[in-house]
């Protein structure tokens, strides 16, 4: 009974009009898109310049260079972009970014920032590469979540065998984390030192690592609402998003 996975049904239940198949990486990427798209649609314009930083394959690219002048994609790991050709991908670090200084209006990086050894590096190129009153959006774990905090706690090794034997997820798409930027009050910080204002924070819901077990995403689910209830433990939720503004120098 434990170890039943989750139906579509269960998911449409909670998720209305989710399309997806039963898979983590489809459930999460359906909630976040959620919250992102609207905050994304609300800040840009046809004429802006945005990069996903850590992209991957480039599907947020791929929906973005639709709807501005230019939407570029960065990753350290290539191996995705042959999928994606016709598509502004290129390869580098977050910390050593591959685009001029003062070019781009709109930044994100979606679960990116908790695999970042030096995260000020890279905030530090964010700022470079954006310009005056360019906005960049963050999505990371909570580290006050307690799947987020054993997380911090297991190795490598453990987490890949965990996740691959639960949810099939291949080993090695389950990278090294730091957790180094992944409070409220440590981006907050962070980019503040580096001269953004924050203009937005919000918290995400995310029972997706549950759906190996019918039961246990049930219990994940019935959490998730009483966070919500409560307002004071809305700071639990499972992801971050925070959206920083380049202060004019």
């Amino acid at each position: 009974m434990l170890f039943h996975k989750a139906p579509l049904e269960l998911i449409k239940k909670y998720y209305p009009d989710y399309l997806g198949s039963v898979s983590v990486y489809g459930l999460q990427s359906y909630i976040i898109r959620k919250i992102v798209r609207p905050i994304v649609d609300r800040n840009i314009r046809s004429e802006d310049t945005i990069v996903d930083l850590g992209c991957g394959v480039g599907w947020l690219v791929n929906q973005l260079r639709r709807e501005v002048t230019t939407a570029i994609g960065i990753d350290e790991v290539d191996s995705g972009f042959k999928k994606s050709s016709d598509m502004n991908l290129i390869k580098g670090s977050l910390c050593h970014l591959p685009i001029r200084g003062g070019r781009v209006d709109f930044a994100i990086s979606l679960w990116v920032f908790e695999h970042l050894e030096k995260p000020r590096m890279a905030i530090a190129e964010i700022q470079r590469i954006l310009k005056p009153k360019g906005l960049v959006l963050i999505v990371v774990p909570n580290l006050l979540h307690p799947l987020i905090m054993l997380s911090k706690i297991f190795p490598l090794w453990f987490k890949q065998w965990m996740l691959y034997t639960l949810n099939g997820i291949r080993k090695e798409t389950v990278l090294k984390t730091y957790y180094r930027a992944n409070t409220e009050g440590k981006l907050d910080r962070l980019f503040h030192e580096a001269g953004f204002k924050k203009v937005g924070f919000f918290y995400s819901d995310d029972a997706s690592y549950w759906l190996f077990s019918k039961f246990l995403f049930r219990c994940a689910m019935a959490a998730n609402q009483g966070l919500t209830k409560f307002h004071f433990l809305k700071r639990f939720k499972m992801n971050l998003i925070g959206l920083y503004w380049k202060e004019p120098f």
